[in-house]
């Protein structure tokens, strides 16, 4: 994978700001050649990847808006375009804000996905892009200089969802679900910094469900932890 990326912002105003950036990549997966003649699936191939994105965020008051935008643009699926909306409210205690964010999204198959055929592994060529509309709502928290907390719920609704089955056969192949919708919440806290450190712990729960009923064999629960340290040396 090869990638390059890029970001800028521009500060119309004291209370509106626009961020402009773009991702651009090209994926290019190589089998060996014995595989390449013996396996017609198996063969090299490449990706192109471009996604270009612009946001705009006023704020006025207690309220923050952010109105984005975002048009990914893929050899194999052609353009999708994808807007978003955020909505801020600052709380009148414990340097709290209370958000909303609703997006649509899109989401390519790997070439892995696609083409890598290998032991227990068949790829699936067919595979077809994820897409997805999503919405959060949370709150952040400081009640303190030194401990900060945030907690969030959110819904994504995908469409032509990735997912990878045991066939009858035993062999296991990705496969697009026709709907999913995944629901959970996540939290995290963060303590510091003292003296450069600071530590953070959060969880997420998802629960994935389709038509056919709860999507087995993913951790309903994620635990992440962190310890960091930050000092200034040399002026940087």
């Amino acid at each position: 994978i090869h990638d390059v990326s890029f970001n800028s912002s521009l500060e119309i105003s004291e209370h509106q700001t626009v961020a402009l950036g773009a991702d651009i990549a090209v994926d290019i997966y190589r089998d060996n050649v014995l595989r390449a003649t013996t396996n017609p699936a198996n063969v090299n191939k490449e990706s192109t990847r471009q996604g270009y994105y612009a946001n705009y965020q006023l704020i006025g008051g207690d309220w923050d808006f952010v109105l984005g935008s975002r048009l990914d643009a893929t050899n194999s699926y052609g353009a999708n375009f994808d807007p978003s909306v955020g909505l801020g409210y600052h709380l009148p205690f414990w340097q709290s804000v209370a958000r909303f964010n609703l997006a649509r999204a899109f989401n390519a198959p790997s070439l892995v996905d696609r083409y890598l055929t290998s032991g227990s592994l068949v790829a699936n060529p067919d595979l077809k892009a994820e897409k997805a509309i999503a919405y959060n709502a949370g709150l952040e928290s400081a009640p303190l200089d030194w401990l900060h907390i945030k907690g969030v719920y959110f819904q994504t609704f995908i469409e032509d969802s990735i997912e990878t089955i045991v066939r009858s056969d035993g062999l296991r192949q990705p496969v697009n679900y026709d709907r999913e919708r995944r629901s959970g919440f996540e939290t995290e806290t963060k303590l510091g910094p003292w003296r450069g450190w600071s530590a953070s712990y959060g969880n997420t729960y998802v629960r994935a469900i389709a038509p056919s009923g709860p999507v087995q064999g993913r951790p309903l629960l994620t635990h992440d932890v962190k310890l960091n340290f930050a000092k200034e040396f040399c002026g940087f």
